[in-house]
């Protein structure tokens, strides 16, 4: 790596952290400096002649080798290496050390590949228990472990991690039968023999108790071939449903062991922590790490203040405020943190065959990092074995092993306002869908043994290089965490857990056809197979859950906000309910949830179906699917011109999709399939054609998928810029264009036929090429063909294609969905948890935690605003309130032009309901301080307008806007009112009047710009010009005699307009209209305190603890109002 990267200059966050991790070990407080190349143990290494000793400061300069071959007693207080430190490899080595820091120069080296510490050699770093940790000197509480930012190679003895059984073990045993020959195991090694039966929580009169597992620590007494011979004979039973399902004995004895000294009797916040930070340098091989880490995840995190909804609280400049600060996040037993990311190209950090016993607060920890983790154990972990956390992160994990992991009581949601996640004992957590899955075995978890969780306060964006099929982007740079597909999820295994796999997502909206294919998963005991919510286009295959034999659930649960399912060939067996389909949604659709089940094996199941619908859902059998007929018809309202106009500057794909289970809409569902503007506009800057007869036109790329094998075939498309276009169109993005030749047929908009995917391919410039991440991959454009009304393409057998997917595009983000408190009380996972009356029966339900049905209850009152954003009608997503006329009129109406339909510059989109036509713009996360501007010409006649902005306010920042006319600035302000809420929502929708009364011409530029502050992201829904002379309109009510029902006439004047308080006396409004009207609210009424019912073609406004009726709206929709219809008096 360069300096450069190493300081980050570009990246502040970096930067302070490796400024906080060099000032633990200044050189100015060195007591012994290596100047000379030897050993440890030689006094001429010594810049003082002294070998280091108690509570030295040691400093190993730039360019000095140490090799370190003895074991001391010395109990040192920092080590700083900036040259190179080695650990003998033939020799017994033993180092204590309180902060052991490798700077972004140095390397540390104990053993290497071709040389790894030998047989019958130990090399053992022990971090010293020194008491508390002096804050003064460390704020940042880095320190109390080996903290590296520079080259480490760890290499201990290679062995077999972990092995199934041959034949089931059972109680009085004293020797396992291994399926084959350990490598490397050893008289004395330690091993862990999972349980195979789940053990529930006990309710103890008052809370769920855990109650453990029945996992066995012992130790090998001798070797036989695939005999092991135990030290003492076994407690339980180790028996298995199936003959093919077999329990897993982990080996944690290692030859390289780095430990917290006094590990047992320490507080966690006192316990040493391992880091590699910020170089993926890193190859860790064979290493034992025992009782590390700091962070407790039995307790709440607290280095941030929060508040009693669980969000950070902010001080006067945004920043979140310090909490306690006794338990901070980021100190794990194995942490890679942010390490390779951002340099897909780069080889990954490498964790291979190690072991972690014992940690408060998670194991292996995958932090914004490119890292691959395979062969390696983890045991007695709280909260979560195996841990992605922003959602960014790259690389694989295959064939690591995850046994016992105790958690808190509490939904996998909860925590997320604070990015307080992974808590409830889970195996294998997912933040994001890069990280490749596959030969994961998860045993003894509280929760679940593998969950993808997509939601939290501290995602981050994904990188386009890093995504499998790039095409899913639609010509984007970043996507959010949720929109990838799921990557390389194969034939995985949980067992003796409270549920086997758990998808859940903020919404299910798409907006690419990519599907996530899930490959030959196992869980048995368990209460829950596998569910799944707010997600959709999944393909199970070869799925076997088998349940407990203690009050079992659901086999497969697809939960609330769910569609377009296929489950394929799955065996189910001894459930409540084999297949479950909620069929809930939290929002208005009446699209069908497309849910296929294909030859499913159905055993000694109560019920075997629940709300499946042979009408509208498919029962199908492997000999109805036709496969190799993947195509796509295109319907006529597809649209595939590129207009400048607000509101249609979009191309559009609609249509029906064959596949190999027959026709289906396309997009499916409530997703959609759109090139928005963003895209449409990096796309064109890529570079135009012309036709003969002048039309311009670029082409953009769709993948289509079999919703049963996964694979894709990739589909071109022209989209033509209409006749309305020129060079100074939208800032002059087509005079930015490349021009990339002349084509001498004539094109029409939509599919890309063969003679013009000929003179495509013969294009010396193609910009098809940019966005293809290998030209010559079977995706080509060389293999389309074409007709008239459909397309169909020869499918791509290679493996990359039946991949997995979720969504897209960067106008789907949910970025405030996180509804879900931070405390974790049994009521949020069962109604009868605390009827001590019947304590049987509430631990049973309760129990039920530790599968999911506390999620797929009634999930409306958590997540309704999450996926109602997402899927309001998209038809209104680039519409503005009114069509501008060209040049000047007299008939000047107000003129809406959305946010999104500007000219975006770092800004993006992003959906709410709560929005102006169900979508705004905000900046992205990855710094604190973005600045992006939104640019629109003025295409109003010319007049005197009043300028509006509409914005959000939010309590996690102060960010600012700046509105400019033609350069000169209008309005500039912080968004500094604290109106309740880190996330958008009603209450913090703000409306600014930046000029009254101000002359416009048509034509003129119109610019906002916003700083991200914080969490505050700079949002802004709409920019709206009033023309000075239009009156407020006028309502019509009738105050109706509650008492007798009786009507008597009371005109509202124009301009009073329309007040309500606490004790109004109800109105009947005839001529409400949405977007104009202003409803007050008086006498300290809010907005919150309200709730609109559909009565009929009416909505009735009423207090929601009372059901007070204030007023009936007549012909207007409930679903049509918020807060931007009411205003505080």
């Amino acid at each position: 790596m360069t300096e450069q990267h190493q300081f980050h200059p570009n990246d502040p966050s970096k930067q302070k952290e490796h400024m906080a991790l060099l000032d633990l070990v200044p050189d100015s407080k060195a007591t012994h400096v290596a100047v000379n190349n030897g050993s440890w143990f030689d006094a001429n290494t010594w810049k003082n002649g002294q070998i280091p000793d108690n509570q030295a400061n040691v400093v190993i300069t730039d360019g000095v080798q140490v090799t370190y071959d003895g074991e001391s007693e010395a109990s040192l207080q920092t080590l700083r290496v900036d040259g190179q430190l080695d650990f003998a490899t033939d020799k017994n080595t033993k180092m204590e050390v309180d902060t052991f820091v490798v700077s972004s120069e140095g390397t540390l080296t104990i053993g290497t590949e071709t040389n790894p510490i030998q047989a019958n050699k130990t090399a053992r770093i022990i971090i010293a228990d020194n008491g508390a940790i002096d804050t003064n000197w460390d704020p940042q509480q880095l320190s109390r472990g080996i903290i590296s930012h520079g080259n480490v190679q760890i290499h201990g003895q290679e062995k077999d991690s972990h092995l199934k059984l041959a034949q089931d073990a059972m109680t009085g045993d004293q020797e396992l039968v291994l399926a084959e020959q350990p490598l490397n195991w050893k008289v004395g090694d330690t091993l862990v023999l999972t349980g195979t039966n789940y053990v529930r929580d006990q309710w103890n009169g008052q809370e769920l108790v855990w109650q453990g597992t029945q996992d066995e620590e012992i130790k090998i007494a001798g070797i036989e071939g695939n005999r092991i011979i135990l030290d003492s004979a076994l407690k339980y039973d180790h028996d298995t449903p199936q003959d093919d399902l077999k329990a897993s004995v982990a080996n944690y004895t290692r030859n390289v062991v780095i430990e917290t000294e006094n590990a047992e009797s320490l507080p966690a916040n006192q316990r040493g922590h391992v880091m590699f930070m910020h170089s993926d340098n890193v190859d860790v091989r064979y290493a034992e790490f025992h009782e590390l880490g700091r962070t407790d995840k039995s307790e709440l995190l607290d280095d941030f203040a929060l508040d009693n909804n669980g969000s950070r609280i902010l001080d006067a400049n945004g920043e979140p405020k310090d909490g306690d600060r006794t338990n901070v996040r980021g100190r794990y037993a194995v942490h890679f943190h942010q390490t390779g990311v951002d340099q897909p190209d780069s080889p990954p950090a490498i964790a291979v065959g190690n072991a972690v016993w014992g940690s408060p607060g998670w194991g292996y920890v995958h932090h914004d990092s490119h890292v691959v983790l395979e062969d390696n154990a983890a045991y007695n972990v709280f909260g979560a074995a195996f841990v992605t956390e922003t959602g960014n992160e790259t690389g694989a994990w295959v064939n690591n092993i995850a046994i016992k992991s105790e958690g808190k009581l509490g939904i996998s949601k909860s925590g997320t306002r604070n990015h307080d996640i992974a808590r409830n004992g889970t195996g294998f957590w997912f933040q994001g869908r890069l990280v490749e899955n596959e030969d994961n075995i998860a045993a003894g978890q509280r929760h679940g043994g593998m969950t993808y969780l997509l939601r939290g306060e501290d995602q981050k964006d994904v990188l386009i290089d890093n995504l499998t099929h790039p095409e899913i982007a639609r010509y984007q740079s970043s996507l959010d965490p949720d929109k990838p597909e799921i990557n390389g999820f194969k034939n995985g295994e949980v067992f003796a857990s409270g549920m086997g796999l758990e998808v859940i997502k903020a919404n299910p909206r798409q907006q690419h056809d990519v599907r996530s294919v899930l490959d030959g998963f196992k869980a048995w005991e368990v209460h829950t197979g596998t569910h799944l919510e707010y997600t959709s286009k999944y393909t199970l295959n070869d799925f076997t859950v088998i349940a407990t034999e203690s009050k079992p659930r659901e086999g497969i649960s697809i939960g609330n906000n769910a569609e377009d399912m296929v489950i394929n060939n799955p065996y189910v067996e001894g459930f409540d309910t084999g297949i479950t389909f909620t069929k809930h949604r939290t929002f208005d659709s009446n699209a069908p949830f497309n849910f296929v089940v294909i030859n499913p094996k159905l055993v000694n199941n109560d019920e075997d179906f629940e709300n499946f619908d042979p009408k509208k859902d498919q029962l199908l059998t492997q000999a109805d699917l036709k496969p190799g007929t993947l195509k796509l018809e295109l319907s006529p309202q597809a649209d595939f011109v590129f207009k400048p106009d607000a509101g249609d500057r979009e191309a559009v794909i609609l249509g029906t999709k064959t596949d190999s289970i027959g026709e289906i809409e396309y997009p499916s569902g409530n997703d959609f399939a759109k090139f928005k503007f963003g895209s449409l506009k990096n796309r064109l800057l890529e570079g135009h054609y012309e036709d003969a007869l002048g039309t311009k036109f670029i082409t953009v790329e769709e993948l289509i998928a079999d919703r049963v094998t996964g694979e894709l075939i990739k589909l071109n498309f022209v989209v033509t810029l209409d006749d309305s276009w020129n060079e100074s169109t939208l800032g002059g993005i087509l005079r930015d264009s490349p021009f990339l030749g002349v084509y001498e047929g004539n094109v029409e908009p939509g599919f890309v036929d063969d003679d013009l995917q000929q003179f495509l391919n013969s294009t010396v410039s193609n910009i098809d090429t940019t966005s293809d991440p290998d030209p010559d991959s079977p995706h080509s454009d060389d293999d389309h063909t074409h007709s008239d009304h459909e397309h169909e393409e020869e499918t791509d057998d290679s493996t990359d294609d039946s991949e997995i997917t979720d969504e897209i595009t960067d106008d789907s983000e949910i970025t405030d969905e996180i509804t879900d408190n931070s405390d974790e009380t049994t009521d949020e996972i069962t109604d009868d948890s605390t009827n001590d009356s019947e304590p049987d029966e509430t631990t049973d339900d309760s129990t039920d935690e530790s599968e999911i049905t506390d999620e797929i209850t009634d999930d409306s009152a958590d997540d309704s605003d999450e996926i109602t954003d997402e899927i309001t009608d998209d038809s209104a997503d680039d519409s503005e309130t009114s069509e501008p006329d060209n040049g000047v009129t007299d008939n000047l109406d107000p003129i809406r032009v959305e946010a999104e339909d500007m000219e975006l510059d770092t800004y993006r989109l992003e959906s709410s309901n709560i929005a102006s036509n169900g979508s705004l713009i905000r900046l992205p996360g990855s710094s604190q301080n973005d600045t992006g501007k939104a640019v629109t010409r003025f295409e109003g006649p010319s007049g005197n307008y009043d300028v509006v902005v509409g914005y959000f306010d939010e309590n996690d920042g102060i960010a600012q806007l700046e509105v400019k006319l033609d350069g000169v600035s209008l309005d500039s302000w912080m968004l500094d009112q604290k109106l309740g809420s880190n996330y958008i929502s009603e209450n913090n929708f703000l409306s600014r009047t930046v000029a009254e009364d101000i002359s416009i011409e048509q034509g003129e530029v119109v610019e906002i710009t916003g700083i991200k502050q914080a969490g505050e992201f700079a949002r802004v829904d709409y920019l709206e010009f009033v023309p000075s002379d239009v009156a407020t309109d006028s309502l019509t009510g009738e105050v109706l005699d509650e008492a007798t029902n009786s009507s008597v006439t009371s005109d509202v004047d124009a301009s009073e307009e329309l007040i309500l308080n606490r004790n109004s006396d109800s109105l009947l409004v005839p001529d409400f209209v949405d977007g104009q009207d202003i409803i007050q609210l008086a006498e300290n009424l809010t907005f919150d305190e309200l709730e609109f019912v559909q009565s009929g073609d009416n909505t009735l406004i009423q207090m929601a603890q009372t059901d007070q009726l204030l007023a009936t709206l007549e012909g207007v929709s409930a679903s049509s109002l918020n807060s931007q219809d009411f205003a505080i008096v």
